[in-house]
């Protein structure tokens, strides 16, 4: 802890960053109103050696059909193209500027330390048997509340399995939410979502 607190006094704040003036196509938020919030959903599905979230396009769906509100959809031909195209500044913007992340566990949650101050992040972890394992899962969790973020964990345990076998001590590149309900209910919660109105 002594060590993760000296690197994060280390690393310069989004403050601190000599932003661009010239637009690089960024891409903005817009929310459907301007009372409704806006959900960064991650998800690498199509890049190969990348984790991807098989359902994430039904979670957005979900979310958007029962909640009021929007969510930003980067599949992995949109962030791909964001890599290729903007700086790493314009990078650590993008996360700067969500204040609800909904993403599965993976080395892209190293950009929290650009997250706005009460950002609220929904990871989604498989379930496995390594103790070991189980500990390194929960590394972005152990400092993301030391940059003042609220970070709560979505287990998964059937859509991590590969050929039928729960992997003991990685988690797989290939991840499907079983339990719809259960996940968009506890980003609900988690979010502060408001219902539709029906």
């Amino acid at each position: 802890l002594h060590l993760q607190r000296r690197m994060f006094h280390m690393m310069p704040t989004l403050k601190q960053i000599p932003w661009p003036d010239q637009d690089h196509s960024v891409p903005q938020q817009q929310s459907k109103t301007n009372e409704w919030p806006t959900i960064f959903l991650y998800d690498r599905t199509d890049v190969i050696g990348r984790r991807q979230l098989a359902n994430a396009s039904l979670i957005r769906d979900i979310l958007e059909r029962d909640y009021q509100v929007r969510v930003d959809h980067w599949d992995g031909a949109r962030w791909e193209y964001t890599l290729k195209h903007n700086t790493t500044l314009e990078q650590a913007q993008i996360f700067n500027s969500y204040q609800y992340l909904l993403t599965p566990h993976g080395a892209h949650l190293v950009n929290l330390i650009h997250a706005r101050p009460n950002t609220k992040i929904l990871e989604i972890q498989c379930l496995v048997q390594s103790k070991r394992w189980r500990l390194h899962q929960q590394w972005f969790k152990s400092w993301s509340s030391l940059v003042g973020v609220n970070h709560r964990v979505y287990t998964e345990h059937e859509g991590c399995r590969e050929d039928g076998i729960l992997p003991i001590n990685y988690t797989p590149k290939w991840v499907r939410v079983t339990n719809l309900t259960q996940l968009v209910n506890m980003a609900a919660e988690h979010f502060g979502l408001q219902e539709q109105q029906r």
